[in-house]
């Protein structure tokens, strides 16, 4: 989702609100039997759990607040889900979860309704201060309306929300400093606002923190591009197509990695022309390979490995990667790489019968002379 533009890219912010089961503790034991079948994605079960909890009384909370949940995460349908987190609300007005509840249900929405939606969670957070899914939401919230608001230009406004969300965020790190959305968002503002070294220092630590967060690679392969680090822009861009490559990051990752390619290209013309064919064929792994086998050639060892590395992200069943990869990881004395690598390319050489024998044989005698030592 495109939340602001810098130099033509997407600056990329992922929603990804924290939905909050019911606490404390429903005294009805059908709700907590309820909230850990959703937990599951068992949601017929859940079901039949917070029905169960109604035949107890109408005014159970927890029950209403559990069928929101399910109405929101297992059917979308957003104004079902508000209704019944309405009217959890309406039986108990100090359940914080609800109120959290129904702030996410706002906040989903296609536009997002800002206003409430933070309305909801500072509710949460009068209720119940310690509520972290709620402060986390709240400066998302935040930021996003920030984001929205200096859309054409920077204005005070934006400013404003910005400060509101820092300070949610940088509280909720004082409780829960492993928090990777935290470190995420407040990258994002700071990358919106061309402070890079902070931006940079916190996309870092948000990925050392979630080493698969798709967002804060892709972000991060924003900041190496608007700052002139096209191959950090590629290795980054690359890191965010892990977790699927039809999913909204990848599909603006590709985007981030042709403007970076063209980028590389202009610091070397040697390359520009297979580069050009790159960028018309980023989804090929084949075009990765054969690139980065350029980059080996050349001594330009950290493309290369990034390329063989898109490669397999592209298509796991191509198998050539992989091997260049083991043998990348044993020059570099990286024993456990080796043995994945390896690992991953006799799997796929068997799977496929492609590879040349010789190959394979390399492989299993690393693994063999590993296994010894």
């Amino acid at each position: 989702m495109n939340d602001g533009r810098k130099g033509g890219l997407a600056i990329l912010s992922m929603l990804s609100c924290a939905v909050q089961p019911p606490f404390p503790p429903p005294p009805i034991p059908d709700c907590d039997v309820g909230i850990e079948y959703l937990g599951q994605n068992r949601c017929l079960e859940a079901r039949e759990r917070f029905g169960l909890a109604l035949e107890y009384g109408e005014g159970q909370p927890c029950a209403h607040n559990g069928l929101g949940l399910i109405a929101m995460s297992c059917e979308n349908d957003l104004d079902r889900a508000a209704q019944f987190f309405k009217d959890a609300i309406a039986y108990d007005p100090n359940y914080a979860p609800a109120h959290n509840n129904l702030g996410a249900s706002f906040l989903k929405r296609h536009p997002p309704r800002y206003e409430p939606a933070c309305e909801e969670f500072r509710a949460a957070l009068e209720i119940d201060p310690e509520f972290l899914d709620a402060r986390e939401n709240l400066g998302l919230c935040l930021m996003r309306q920030g984001i929205l608001e200096g859309t054409f230009k920077r204005n005070e406004r934006q400013a404003e929300l910005f400060g509101q969300a820092q300070s949610q965020l940088v509280r909720l790190l004082e409780r829960e400093p492993t928090n990777a959305n935290a470190r995420h968002y407040l990258g994002l503002m700071a990358l919106v606002e061309s402070r890079y070294e902070e931006a940079e220092s916190q996309l870092a630590r948000c990925l050392e923190l979630d080493p698969i967060n798709s967002g804060c690679s892709y972000n991060l392969g924003t900041l190496y591009l608007s700052t002139g680090r096209c191959e950090r822009a590629i290795e980054s861009f690359v890191g965010a197509l892990r977790p699927g490559t039809e999913s909204e990051v990848a599909i603006e990752a590709r985007g981030g990695l042709q403007a970076a390619y063209e980028q590389c290209a202009k610091k070397d013309g040697a390359l520009e022309v297979f580069l050009a064919r790159i960028k018309s064929q980023s989804g090929n792994p084949v075009s990765h390979f054969d690139l980065a086998n350029i980059y080996k050639d050349k001594g330009i060892l950290e493309r290369a490995k990034a390329e063989w590395t898109a490669a397999v992200v592209l298509d796991p069943t191509f198998c050539p990667p992989y091997f260049e990869l083991a043998m990348r990881a044993h020059d570099e004395l990286d024993t456990q790489s080796t043995i994945q690598e390896c690992a991953s390319f006799i799997r796929c050489s068997n799977e496929h019968r492609a590879e040349p024998p010789e190959k394979v044989e390399r492989c299993r005698d690393l693994l063999d002379t590993i296994r010894e030592r």
